[in-house]
């Protein structure tokens, strides 16, 4: 693992260096939305939507619009209400306090906000934005998406509204709109200038005065097309107001114009960026016959000519060692409650040093917790880390540490009656569903969470550690996403809930958050599964030639200790004429493992399948003699395993002889034909000639049939009887996600065992396609092949049963060997339905782990 970490941050490192050189678009990697800034000389100060959070709407000052840092909240409670407060089964998700608007008059800070959860128009003021105290008012209607706005006269008023824009004048006091006065509409539809077909009408007003002129933003979004940014201008406040289009580009809308001490001119926007929330961007500004325009070449440029970020922590995200010193605020302003919090369940006090979160009540899952604490995930890597000491948990309780939307998934400490375990939670299908879980022995644990929003990857990945220091893989990937509901990024939180009764208490040690030090699954760590399985059994794939470069064959090194060749070593592939051998494939993949250090079976010396038509036929085309053919079978046998002799530890010696059937015994194949069940036997005792020292495999499928095992295992005794060297026997294990039954396989596991033989899971694949034994012809059911969850649901539970017995076993398997090495090409991508994809495997086609993987890996 400390490879992984050093490298990442290697290279994390060397892409802030090069970003340091410039500033680069988003300004903030981070979730900063419905932003408004103003300047005051040379400060800047900004304020942001809060939606469900607590303490609402923060202000943030910077030097250079680059470099923010959270400096005051306009307030500690919105309102007094059951969704506010995540009570009694209401909640505020995706509602709460919307879009603000700062403003600064006459010595004066305005910050003004809407709630549709309370209807009601609240704006706060100081004469200090850094420090406080805020004076709050509020009324009634909710107008939506406003813009506060003193004229030069002192008068004050909101524009609002959606698609039609209004106008509404304010009391003196702001305390509701004047008496006397109706808000008048200020622009009919503020979209046209969009064209006729827009889905979201303009909205996000954001009024300014320049040059004695008054300018209008506001964002819409036309249908089939992108967010864009809308400007209107009059020469009075009432209008009449001209429009046109102010950007379109990536989707980068919604803000307004904020100049520099030097006069430059640029645009705060910000844009939807997947997982982890709406990103502010800066777009330079340049004047032209009265109108701003945006961008460069009405493009938003990717850098920009200010100064550097110095990163987010501190800033607007930092660590806390939850120890507080006399005089300290009891929480830094990077932390957010998810809905008002429960003060009495929570305290800094009960155990200092520790953040104690207590239980008040019951609920379902994480997102119904009360007193769950939040900070911000950034990308394009983030991580959060926590150390918690469950001993103080009851029953039922589940503390921990959460990325947290709608789509949420987490890790942390289950407590039950019969003791307490670590768990990964994630959502499916809108529900709670546990896709992990650890047995634990002690009661404080460390946990970890990544967040890699690369390349819009917006994967989430789990971690625990028993010390602090050695750090597991635990659970499923989870695959974020910014939804409506939520209506925010993703967020970093630690939190503890009751699903029993309430009392019990969670302390968390501290919390930590790096841009650096991270690792995500993509390479999971310096692990691989032949390292999770070290104490069980090696772990090996079957590979081709071409795998064995890019970055196929560094996955293959990470991951595996053994390797079969899947067709290389094939009679037909590697002695295609009488006479002539082709070693080339063969030879290139035992010498990838030799330098690997990876050990190498062989596959397969005799075989009914891909064996070469000249081997049966003589020079005229007649069926050979037995003593030809056997002739021919030992001369292929010594060749191939003395070339190889002392670099392959093992062979499948005889490969399929056992009929299907069930009223027959061995496969009616040319070699039985010719041969008679005799050369079975043969091929074991010349491989051991050649290789005395080489493991010898009879190697099948269906095994789980419990008609063919029979068959096998009397075959087996029957050799061995003979003192025929047979020293293992392999179960290709090529399966489904409705076959083998635990059941099944147990039972063929067991029944095996009574050979007193080694086994080897010698070919494992799970399709998840129900499993068809014979070839067929599409159907047009056929085209439906995504890899939909149902059957990565099904296929990981079946892997997970699998690899539960195969350890069960460990005393009697000596090996488990996938065919092939990811989903980006399996045989069974033409089995038994040519041209149907298959998801066999535990990496996808781009190499990630899947579902599966973990299942296999963490135990």
């Amino acid at each position: 693992m400390k490879k992984l970490l050093l490298l990442v941050s290697i290279i994390f490192g060397s892409a802030l260096a090069a970003f340091a050189q410039q500033q680069g678009n988003p300004v903030i990697y981070a979730d900063v939305p419905d932003i408004s800034v103003i300047r005051n000389g040379d400060t800047y100060y900004m304020s942001s939507t809060t939606m469900h959070l607590s303490p609402g709407v923060p202000i943030m000052k910077s030097k250079d619009l680059v470099n923010w840092q959270l400096v005051s909240y306009a307030y500690d409670r919105l309102d007094s209400s059951d969704a506010l407060d995540l009570a009694n089964g209401a909640n505020a998700y995706g509602k709460g306090s919307w879009a603000s608007s700062l403003r600064y008059h006459k010595g004066a800070y305005y910050v003004s906000t809407f709630s549709g959860t309370t209807g009601k128009t609240y704006i706060y003021s100081t004469k200090n934005i850094e420090k406080g105290p805020w004076k709050a008012v509020s009324f009634k209607p909710s107008l939506h998406d406003h813009s506060l706005f003193f004229d030069d006269n002192g008068r004050a008023y909101m524009i609002y509204g959606s698609g039609k824009i209004m106008l509404a004048e304010l009391k003196s006091d702001l305390s509701g709109i004047k008496p006397g006065t109706e808000p008048q509409v200020l622009i009919a539809n503020a979209s046209s200038p969009a064209g006729p077909n827009v889905g979201l009408p303009a909205e996000g007003s954001q009024l300014f005065k320049y040059k004695g002129k008054y300018y209008l933003f506001n964002i819409c979004w036309p249908k089939d097309g992108m967010r864009t940014v809308v400007i209107h201008r009059a020469d009075r406040l009432t209008g009449p107001y001209e429009g046109r289009i102010g950007l379109q580009d990536k989707g980068v809308a919604q803000g307004g114009l904020i100049s520099t001490p030097a006069g430059d001119w640029y645009a705060y926007l910000f844009r939807d960026y997947g997982a982890v929330g709406r990103t502010p961007y800066l777009v330079p500004v340049t004047w032209k016959d009265g109108w701003p325009v945006l961008g460069t070449d009405g493009k938003v440029p990717d850098t920009l000519h200010l100064p550097p970020s110095k990163g987010y922590n501190p800033g607007i995200v930092c660590g806390d060692e939850f120890s507080r010193q006399p005089g300290e605020p009891s929480l830094p302003l990077a932390w957010q409650w998810n809905h008002y919090p429960d003060r009495e369940h929570w305290s800094l006090t009960a155990r200092p040093g520790y953040l104690r979160l207590t239980t008040s009540r019951v609920d379902a899952e994480v997102t119904q917790a009360r007193n769950t604490l939040t900070q911000r995930t950034f990308g394009p890597l983030s991580a959060g880390a926590t150390a918690i000491d469950a001993s103080g948990m009851k029953a039922g309780d589940c503390a921990g540490l959460v990325l947290l939307q709608k789509n949420y998934g987490w890790v942390g400490v289950k407590a039950s009656a019969n003791g307490k375990s670590l768990v990964m939670v994630k959502t499916q299908d809108g529900q709670p569903v546990e896709a992990a879980s650890v047995p634990l022995s002690q009661d404080v644990v460390y946990l970890k969470a990544v967040a890699d929003f690369r390349d819009r990857a917006d994967k989430g990945y789990f971690y625990y550690s028993l010390n602090g220091t050695d750090w597991r893989p635990i659970g499923d990937v989870l695959q974020m996403a910014y939804t409506i509901p939520h209506f925010m990024g993703y967020r970093f939180g630690l939190f503890n809930f009751a699903t029993s009764a309430p009392g019990g208490h969670a302390d968390f040690d501290y919390f930590h958050i790096d841009d650096k030090q991270v690792e995500t699954a993509y390479s999971p760590s310096d692990k691989g599964l032949k390292d999770y399985y070290r104490d069980y059994f090696p772990i090996g794939a079957a590979v081709t030639p071409w795998a064995l470069k890019g970055e196929e064959a560094a996955l293959i090194r990470q991951q595996f200790s053994s390797l079969t060749p899947e067709n290389a070593m094939k009679m037909a592939v590697i002695h295609p004429r009488e006479g002539q051998y082709n070693f080339a494939g063969a030879d290139s993949i035992v010498a990838f493992a030799v330098r690997n250090g990876l050990k190498v079976r062989g596959h397969a010396l005799c075989w009914h399948n891909q064996a070469p038509g000249w081997m049966f036929r003589d020079e005229k085309g007649d069926t050979v003699s037995k003593a030809v053919l056997l002739q021919r079978l030992k001369e292929h046998i010594t060749t191939v395993v003395t070339r190889y002799k002392g670099k392959v530890y093992a062979w499948d010696v005889v490969n399929e002889a056992i009929s299907d059937q069930r009223d027959e015994f061995y496969r009616n194949s040319p070699w039985l034909r010719i041969c008679g069940p005799e050369f079975i036997e043969k091929a074991f005792r010349w491989a051991h000639e050649a290789d005395p020292d080489a493991v010898l495999f009879y190697n099948d499928y269906n095994e789980i049939n419990p008609v063919k095992r029979a068959k096998i295992i009397r075959m087996i005794n029957g050799l061995k009887e003979q003192g025929v060297p047979i020293h293992a026997v392999g179960l290709q294990a090529h399966w489904a996600v409705n076959e083998p039954s635990a059941q099944q396989l147990e039972t063929t596991l067991q029944e095996f065992a009574t050979l007193q033989l080694p086994l080897q899971i010698t070919e494992l694949d799970i399709s998840v396609y129900p499993k068809e034994h014979e070839s067929r012809a599409a159907k047009p059911a056929d085209s439906l092949t995504a890899y939909t969850a149902e059957r990565e649901r099904l296929q990981s539970e079946q892997y997970k049963r699998c690899f539960d017995l195969f350890r069960k076993y460990r005393q009697v398997i000596t090996g488990v060997t996938f065919w092939n090495v990811s989903d980006r090409y399996s045989w069974l991508d033409n089995f038994p339905v040519r041209g149907r994809k298959d998801y066999p495997l535990l990496f996808d086609q781009q190499l990630r782990p899947k579902k599966a993987f973990w299942q296999v890996a963490v135990f």
